[in-house]
């Protein structure tokens, strides 16, 4: 997710970089108040603008343009994405960053130090001019007013030229010190446009357009031939990002469209992903080649039942498509879901196979050897029209390695569940001491879900179900998978899925909104007196849960 977060920074970062075309230079200027688009603090989408005596009539706006940023609240915003990296700096370092990287000298330092982050931020690309208006803090307003005060005066309404040494950033700036806003333009027009934007661009909290060499122009880190964002903020959006650089595809070449993107939409899932290995046919072949090289080398006297079994596990890997699915919850529980064209050939194939493991086990126990001992039941429950089986290694801890021991129940035992749906295209495997109950209630959430053709054309699908500062550091390179084990869902899934097509990635995330992370500099000075909210209003449309499906009686005695 890193190289996705950035990519969601981009439109903050581009407003400062926009703010890098203010070079200080001698003059004068009126900064006279003039009309805006709306009042302090508030965004100003549906009201009638007054043109201030003097400005010219702004420019039409069209749908699109190849810019378009806009930012209903960038704190927030900012905050809410901070909840997932935590290690990101405060807003604005990040602006400041951005504004010595594109050179930006004192005066950009200070105006980053007085731009407010708590009301909207808008920028376009119109009539061949970039157009950036954004909001000052109330008490920031003079000294922005002296800032501009030595720039030289443009037209009848208070705008100063900046006197840019050239380049796509904008010449012209207009202070309305009235509604504390600060618009950037190259014309005069575009200065009166800039109350527009909010109005055209701002339907949604986010939206980001950035497209081709103009785009490039001012955020020149962009690798893209275009992205478009839309949505509330980090938690609720969807992007299509097209022409991703082929170094950042291939992170992604060990992996196939065909994500079990069912499969994870059970709210018991604290954590976990999806994907399709684009291998598994190649590995198949060698397992199996190798477990043959084994089996030959074994004395004749086993060798049979030996390549009996290898037989029997062929029939198993053979069937699986190489879709997978791996997730954690609750906690010491550990969900797989492997793909099947068939589902219930891939079920009679595993059956088989435990029974033949189940023959040899007890041949050899009758012989002297010890040996593990399973137990195994088929049709313990039903779930709608699946079955549930179960399987139980006795005494486990003698032979589960120690990483794994919280799987294991009080008892010694460890409890392997399983099932084969149709519509889900795969087989469904918990393993835990409560894997019976937890496999029914997988059943009953994902009766409904995205059946496997549905989410054939998934490259990835993840949830994630706790807080991400838990999970974070459970994903960094190094750390302990197994650690994820502990963990269970404490809240409304954050649902993600990525779709490919050649170099066009599209992504989708929804989930509730994630508190924001307090500000550790450059507070709202000035600004509403409003205590912010310590936890954002949960999401509206939390994801659908189906209608507990029929849970049969059992056909079979369950495995005690």
């Amino acid at each position: 997710m890193p190289r996705l977060q950035r990519l969601f920074l981009l439109g903050a970062l581009s407003l400062g970089l926009a703010a890098g075309a203010c070079k200080r230079t001698t003059g004068s200027s009126d900064t006279s108040p003039g009309s805006s688009s709306g009042d302090d603090g508030g965004s100003t989408r549906g009201r009638r603008i007054r043109r201030q005596p003097g400005m010219p009539r702004p420019h039409r706006l069209p749908a699109s343009a190849p810019i378009v940023i806009h930012l209903e609240r960038p704190a927030k915003a900012l905050g809410g994405l901070r909840a997932y990296a935590p290690e990101l700096p405060d807003d604005r370092v990040l602006l400041r960053q951005a504004v010595t990287d594109a050179g930006g000298g004192p005066f950009e330092s200070q105006l980053v130090t007085m731009i407010d982050l708590e009301r909207p931020w808008d920028a376009a690309f119109v009539e061949g001019e970039l157009i950036v208006q954004m909001p000052i803090l109330a008490a920031r307003v003079s000294a922005v007013a002296a800032l501009l005060a030595d720039k030289p005066p443009v037209g009848r309404f208070g705008a100063v030229d900046l006197q840019s040494t050239g380049g796509p950033t904008p010449k012209l700036a207009w202070l309305d010190a009235e509604h504390a806003t600060l618009t950037l333009a190259d014309t005069e027009q575009g200065l009166a446009t800039g109350s527009k934007l909010a109005a055209a661009y701002g339907k949604q909290a986010v939206r980001v357009d950035l497209q081709g060499a103009e785009a490039r122009k001012v955020a020149p880190q962009l690798r893209l031939e275009s992205l478009e964002l839309r949505g509330a903020g980090p938690h609720d959006f969807e992007a299509t990002a097209v022409g991703v650089p082929p170094e950042l595809l291939a992170q992604l070449s060990k992996l196939d469209a065909g994500a079990l993107t069912g499969l994870l939409e059970s709210p018991g899932i604290a954590a976990g992903g999806s994907s399709r290995y684009t291998d598994y046919a190649n590995d198949v072949k060698s397992i199996l080649a190798d477990l043959k090289r084994q089996v030959d080398r074994q004395s004749f006297i086993v060798q049979g039942n030996l390549e009996n079994l290898r037989q029997r596990l062929a029939a198993v890997l053979r069937s699986w498509n190489g879709r997978t699915m791996v997730g954690v919850g609750p906690a010491k529980h550990l969900r797989l879901g492997f793909g099947a064209d068939d589902p219930s050939k891939m079920g009679g194939a595993i059956f088989y196979l435990i029974s033949g493991i189940n023959d040899n086990l007890g041949m050899a126990r009758s012989i002297g050897f010890e040996v593990p001992k399973l137990r195994f039941a088929r049709n313990v429950r039903t779930v709608g029209e699946s079955n549930v089986a179960v399987l139980v290694l006795e005494k486990a801890r003698k032979y589960v390695p120690a990483e794994l021991a919280p799987l294991v129940d009080d008892r010694g035992e460890l409890r392997i569940t399983m099932s084969f749906p149709k519509r889900l295209g795969a087989g469904m495997f918990v393993i835990g001491p409560g894997a019976e109950s937890t496999l029914v209630q997988w059943l009953e959430d994902t009766q409904k879900a995205t059946s496997a053709s549905d989410s054939a054309g998934d490259l990835i699908a993840a949830t994630a179900a706790v807080d991400p500062t838990t999970l974070a550091p459970m994903l960094q390179p190094g750390a302990d998978p197994l650690a994820m084990l502990g963990l269970s869902a404490d809240r409304e899934p954050t649902r993600v899925v990525v779709q490919r097509d050649g170099t066009t990635v599209k992504v989708r995330v929804k989930g509730p909104e994630i508190a924001v992370m307090p500000k550790r500099i450059g507070a709202r000075r000035g600004a509403s007196d409003a205590p912010a909210p310590t936890r954002a209003a949960p999401s509206t449309s939390p994801p659908a849960r189906a209608k507990p499906s029929r849970v049969g009686p059992a056909r079979a005695k369950p495995v005690d």
